[in-house]
């Protein structure tokens, strides 16, 4: 069969109309579909730009890896079988750091460990491609983790003090460590703390809270904040969150920290020294104004410290009353501002928190009036 003729503008003008509507029904059939193309160039650049990002991400997989290997860790051979696709590496480079743990250390695990983390001597601050620093290694028989949580500008410190104390053995009963790095955790429900993490081997109550006291005692928590915290690997893994449970925590140590603060002219997040009111203001702290003055560095200027005071006004709506109704303390709001954060998971600690230490101030007060 013959092929039809493209007519030109000026022949179909000059064509019958029969003729000029089967030059149209050629026209339609032949010409090339412009919107088919731009879905075509489209899908070639959506793949281009995964390609890209699966290259990306075994890179920083395989450099993770690296540093794994470089400390001691032995990985096994296989680990980057079956990875073939951006999201199955998404999921390997993203998956908690608990997990990480737990698959690490099952001998009886037929796949590689989830990269969450890296090992070595980097500062939690400055590192952005995991959500986790590691120190030791873990063994199979975690029961549980003691939590400290510092503000975001006193990480780095801190994380340095523990890995030498651990490296000394002076954190007797500690297993391993791990420390939230600048990396936005999208479990976490603020930027301003970053939680310190050491896990416990041992079953029995004293021994448990024998580690606990320690790691308070050697990291000077006292210094830091009010309450470290115990959680066991079941409420770990089963999750406060989805699960509804309002418990967050099995055991708590309470240091005498309001008294430190009183005693050290009641500095607390911000340290005595130029530029900290920057960080406070961006941090935003929101205290109660009897408290407020407590947290401005005493040789700040005048016209500053006048300046940070009415940026710190009370948020509408702010919890600073107890469900009774009576005005928290400093000390009793960062207690309940750290076990509600409680490394990320956004559970309502609140209401345990508070039981506890008005339990405490009425036992305080029996005290006084015996």
């Amino acid at each position: 069969m013959e092929k039809e003729k493209n007519f030109t503008a000026e022949e179909k003008e000059s064509l019958p109309a029969h003729k000029r509507a089967k030059s149209l029904v050629i026209d339609l059939t032949e010409s090339p579909d412009s919107d088919t193309e731009e879905s075509t160039r489209r899908q070639r650049e959506k793949k281009e730009l995964e390609r890209q990002d699966e290259a990306l991400a075994r890179r920083l997989y395989e450099e993770e890896l690296q540093a794994l290997g470089n400390a001691g860790v032995q990985q096994p051979a296989s680990c980057l079988a079956g990875m073939e696709s951006e999201a199955r590496l998404a999921e390997h480079l993203n998956a908690e750091g608990d997990a990480y743990l737990r698959e690490f250390s099952s001998s009886s695990s037929s796949s590689a460990p989830a990269a969450a983390g890296v090992l070595g001597e980097e500062k939690p601050s400055k590192v952005n491609t995991s959500y986790w620093l590691y120190e030791g290694r873990t063994s199979a028989n975690i029961c549980g983790k003691w939590m400290l949580f510092y503000p975001v500008w006193k990480i780095d410190e801190a994380w340095g003090r523990a890995k030498e104390a651990f490296r000394k053995g002076d954190l007797k009963g500690t297993e391993c460590m791990k420390v939230s790095t600048a990396l936005p955790n999208p479990r976490a429900t603020n930027d301003i703390m970053k939680v310190m993490i050491f896990y416990v081997a041992c079953v029995r109550e004293e021994e448990i809270m024998e580690v606990g006291r320690t790691v308070v005692r050697v990291m000077e928590f006292h210094k830091h904040g009010p309450l470290a915290s115990f959680k066991t690997e079941e409420m770990t893994s089963r999750g406060t969150q989805a699960t509804g449970c309002r418990q967050n925590s099995q055991y708590s140590i309470r240091t005498n920290y309001e008294d430190w603060r009183e005693e050290h002219d009641g500095v607390v997040f911000v340290e005595s020294k130029r530029g900290d009111a920057d960080k406070a203001r961006e941090a935003g702290l929101k205290w109660d104004p009897a408290a407020r003055k407590s947290f401005i560095p005493s040789d700040l200027p005048e016209d500053e410290k006048q300046q940070l005071l009415r940026e710190w006004q009370p948020r509408k709506g702010s919890k600073a009353k107890s469900k009774r109704g009576e005005k928290r303390s400093v000390t009793e709001e960062m207690a309940a501002f750290m076990a509600e954060d409680s490394e990320g998971h956004g559970e309502d600690g609140l209401g345990v928190v508070d039981k506890g230490l008005r339990q405490s101030q009425r036992q305080r007060g029996e005290e006084k009036e015996g």
